[in-house]
This record gives structure tokens, sequence and C-alpha cells, in this order.
């Protein structure tokens, strides 16, 4: 069905198709693009990240600019991540929030007639009415591998379905994903965060570096010194700042951003 609709709707779709929110991208191109190059559709979150080095390893080329973002992601934002998409998502949460502290806030506001009784699609509240309630149900959820995906440590947190109810979180055994998405996305993912969290253990300003200079968005040296240096001058990362520092052989090394 997916085939047929890329070969006979697909270009009409992405020519026509107007998001209506700013995460509005799971059919489009991006999406096709990642399920021709992997061989599984990628669904949620997976569309949106794809080309920011989370998804599909080297997708940069999804995110140059806005002009791309829009080819790829569609029209009015180009996704929910970019300069334009990212200030009508946080608008919209600021004022969702807003109204939720207001209810709370009010003990003759009805948060029935203000919200409404319909169902998300957030798996939340089912999530907690299985485990406190019982009733069970097959939820995504993010849980120590511990078998679950094959090739992945067992103490490496992976997102998989799970059976909830009285009992716990049961996740479901998922296998083996095929070669090209362990490859080009899984493992990828896995080192990454190794290197992350190598660079809290140890306070190593250096790899934190690293992480910039490995992104496709850097364009010298100098720049990704300077975005480093740019974040940790942020007032919520200013103990980071102070905490993090580079090996003692980098005087000998040093990089001419840092003067």
């Amino acid at each position: 069905m997916i085939d047929e609709w890329i070969q006979k709707k697909a270009e009409e779709y992405w020519r026509t198709h107007v998001a209506t929110h700013t995460h509005d991208v799971y059919m489009s191109r991006a999406a096709i693009h990642m399920y021709q190059m992997c061989g599984l559709f990628p669904i949620g979150d997976t569309v949106r990240n794809g080309g920011s080095n989370t998804v599909l390893v080297g997708d940069w080329w999804c995110h140059t600019d806005l002009a791309t973002k829009k080819y790829w992601f569609g029209e009015p934002w180009g996704g929910p991540d970019t300069e334009i998409g990212r200030p009508v998502y946080v608008d919209n949460l600021q004022k969702k929030l807003a109204e939720m502290t207001r209810v709370a806030n009010d003990p003759k506001a009805s948060a029935v007639e203000t919200f409404g009784t319909a169902r998300s699609r957030e798996q939340i509240v089912p999530i907690i009415d299985a485990l406190i309630n019982n009733n069970e149900g097959q939820f995504q959820v993010n849980v120590p591998n511990r078998g679950a995906l094959e090739g992945i440590p067992d103490n490496v947190v992976v997102e998989v379905p799970a059976v909830v109810n009285l009992k716990g979180i049961q996740p479901l055994h998922v296998g083996a994903l095929p070669p090209k998405i362990m490859l080009h996305c899984i493992l990828p993912h896995w080192l990454d965060m190794e290197r992350t969290l190598l660079s809290f253990k140890t306070r190593d300003r250096a790899l934190l570096l690293w992480s910039a200079l490995d992104s496709h968005q850097t364009r010298s040296y100098d720049q990704a010194v300077a975005v480093v240096e740019d974040l940790l001058a942020m007032d919520g990362n200013r103990e980071m700042a102070e905490d993090f520092k580079f090996p003692p052989h980098w005087q000998t090394f040093k990089p001419h951003a840092l003067g």
C-alpha cells in the first residue's frame, strides 16, 4: 500500500499539502526517503529527526537550510525544528500550559468543559491506568534493553513495544532489525550515547567539542569551538562550564578561537 501510494499519489500530495500543525510531516518526502533508504517506514518522531544525526546518520542534506527543510518536510514550516516552526510550537505549548494552570487553580473551572473528554494520542494516562487499574494495553516504552532488541547491550535503554498491566511493564522481544538500519541508525546512536556519557563521567570538554566537530552543521574548527563556548556560557550551563575542563595537554595545543 505504501509503495502504491508513493507511485500514484505522493507527488500530488507533496505539491498540494499544507501542514495543519508543526509536526505534520508523517508522509513528507523525508519520511518516504527514509523508507526507501532503510527499508522500513518511519513513524512518530523518527520522521522529524531524520537528518539531524539522530535517525538516519548522514542524512544532513534534509537540513541544510530552510528552503531545503521545506522541500523535505513540507510547507509552511519545514517541520517542527526550524527557525519558523519551533516558535509556533512553543507558543502553542505555552498557551496550553497557561490554560491548564488556570483551570487547575480555579475551583469553579471544569476540566471537562475546557478540554473535553476525547482521549488524546498520548500514552501517559493509559499507561498509568494499566499499571494501577489493570486495564491492560500495549504501548511504546523506554526501558533497559535486556534482550528485547538484538545487537544492543542489556543496559542500554531502547524504545520498544511492551504489554503493561498490574504486573508492570513487560517489553516484547523485537528481535533483530535489518543490518542496514543497525549500521546506519542504531549502532551510531549507541556510540554517540556512549561518547556523551563518557564526557559527563570524565568532565572532558574535548568530548563536547568532538560532538560539535562531528555535526554536519559545522563548517570550521573555530566555529565548533565557538558553539561549545557559547553553549557553556548560557545561564543554565554555568556550573557545567566550570566543571568541564580540557585535558592537561590541551594548553600546548590551544585552538585559535580560544585566544
